[in-house]
């Protein structure tokens, strides 16, 4: 039995018995009105939403934020094929996966795919209150694989069409660090000093924040106070993608006579 299938059964046991107190209550009260037999079956519904919410979709993502704060692709890429395989035919959760695919690919560095994935993402049908948080992963992707100026308006448009201080936060780290790799410290440190100053995001996020401060203060030549971001950097989350990228420029630096 695959796990989509025991999710099917367990639901099943779960709700079949407040399906039949449902109809049990409305065989033997016939005076009820339309209303009441429309509030306990509201009330059914709301309890299998809570339940979808509690005991299956919550545990997922919290495991693959983990994943992703300890820079583990393998384990999130676990996750997402749980996900496809509980839900085969529901489009939301096949597009969450497709859009984490291209996340999985960026912990890997593999950043040419992992554009090709994030613009099949961008691209395909999102709610105007996901389209910021998809066009901000493609112009993270693109900022890596080099398209500097596409990835630039890119997180321009993210930042303007964010409707969440987290999603804010995120466009902001991502535009900040694209004019960090441009070399203009001051338009990065500006966004970057936003991002941080926010507090949103958790710590892998923080994490490049940081680290992209300390990339924006060497252009600065600021020896020392890039060296205390990437010490923040390496604190905010060692295990993550540039915790470990943090802890590999410090050691660089503090060699320097």
């Amino acid at each position: 039995m695959t796990r989509y299938q025991k999710t099917v059964v367990t639901s099943a046991l779960i709700f079949l018995p407040a399906g039949l107190a449902a109809g049990l209550f409305y065989s033997l009260t016939p005076w009820s009105s339309w209303a009441a037999n429309l509030a306990v079956a509201l009330l059914i519904f709301g309890a299998a939403y809570v339940v979808n919410q509690l005991v299956l979709t919550r545990p997922l993502q919290r495991r693959f934020a983990a994943a992703f704060e300890r820079a583990d692709p393998d384990a999130a890429d676990l996750v997402l094929e749980e996900v496809a395989e509980m839900w085969p035919r529901n489009r939301k959760m096949l597009a969450y996966v497709e859009a984490n695919r291209a996340v999985v690919l960026m912990l890997r560095e593999r950043w040419d795919e992992a554009v090709a994935v994030a613009r099949r993402s961008a691209a395909g049908e999102m709610t105007s209150a996901h389209a910021a948080l998809l066009q901000n992963n493609l112009a993270w992707a693109l900022a890596h694989a080099g398209a500097l100026d596409e990835a630039g308006g890119l997180a321009q448009r993210a930042l303007d069409g964010a409707r969440t201080e987290v999603v804010r936060a995120a466009a902001q780290g991502t535009l900040g660090a694209i004019w960090a790799l441009k070399g203009d410290a001051d338009r990065a440190l500006a966004l970057l000093d936003a991002a941080v100053g926010s507090a949103l995001g958790g710590g892998a996020a923080m994490s490049a924040r940081h680290y992209y401060r300390g990339v924006a203060l060497e252009s600065k030549r600021s020896a020392a106070d890039a060296l205390r971001a990437y010490e923040a950097a390496r604190a905010a989350a060692p295990q993550s993608q540039f915790g470990r990228k943090a802890s590999a420029r410090i050691a660089q630096l503090q060699s320097k006579p």
